[in-house]
């Protein structure tokens, strides 16, 4: 959230709300929808768009997965959406930001590691183990990214 504006993720889009207004709707009993009205224009696939991680960057803009499509996409503070195509179907699943100042990706289908820079450069990885279903990456207190392996059932770890 930044200057009281909350984001969040549809599958039709993405859409933009004030918080106060998401308060007003939880406070009345009213049940919580999307805005009416998106400041930013609709992303994906028709019908496609599955977003699933997102993360703060490190140029201030929000990053987040998109299943459905296989892109990485780019959320500005004044609502522009940029959309990076990766080079195969990987189902990009969680992202964080590495202490390389660059945004790292799993790839469950791909069985990689993706990293993604500022400037939208892709670097995919694969795993040695066939079948690793990478999920969830985060950075951890040694500053080495760590990640999840749901088909190898273990954790791994990038140095």
């Amino acid at each position: 959230m930044e200057n009281g504006r909350l984001v969040m993720a549809r599958r039709s889009g993405i859409a933009l709300a004030t918080l106060s207004c998401m308060l007003v709707a939880l406070c009345s009993g009213l049940s919580m929808g999307y805005p009416s009205r998106s400041m930013a224009s609709p992303i994906g696939a028709a019908g496609k768009f599955a977003p699933r991680g997102i993360t703060q960057g490190p140029d201030g803009n929000l990053w987040f997965t998109e299943v459905g499509t296989s892109e990485i996409g780019r959320l500005a503070p004044s609502g522009k959406v940029k959309q990076y195509p990766l080079s195969s179907a990987g189902q990009p699943w969680d992202i964080c930001t590495g202490s390389d100042g660059n945004l790292w990706f799993t790839e469950t289908a791909g069985n990689s590691i993706g990293r993604i820079t500022p400037h939208g450069v892709v670097t995919t990885f694969r795993l040695p183990v066939p079948g690793s279903k990478p999920l969830g990456i985060t950075r951890g207190p040694d500053h080495n990214l760590w990640f999840t392996e749901t088909g190898g059932k273990r954790i791994g770890r990038i140095t």
